[in-house]
């Protein structure tokens, strides 16, 4: 019982706003638009894989959830990314 008290205690410290519970639901369930990706695969299909590569990083460059979004992990829809 004391273990699960720590962890909740952990999980709550770290996830403050209860973004947890909405990463896992878009990890299983991704915000994906069929229309919008069927229209960016054909933007990107004369493309080389090295330009599509530069595309995706200059839109949304990397960085670590941490520096970002303050949690440890966190699995955004697009618009918060692009947002960030």
């Amino acid at each position: 019982m004391k273990c699960m008290a720590i962890i909740f205690w952990v999980l709550i410290v770290l996830y403050p706003n209860f973004h947890l519970t909405a990463s896992v639901y878009r990890l299983s369930n991704p915000p994906v638009s069929r229309i919008e990706a069927a229209l960016l695969a054909e933007q990107l299909q004369e493309k080389t894989p090295e330009e599509i590569r530069a595309l995706v990083y200059t839109t949304l460059p990397y960085n670590f959830d941490w520096a970002v979004y303050n949690m440890p992990w966190y699995f955004p829809i697009l618009e918060e990314a692009l947002q960030k």
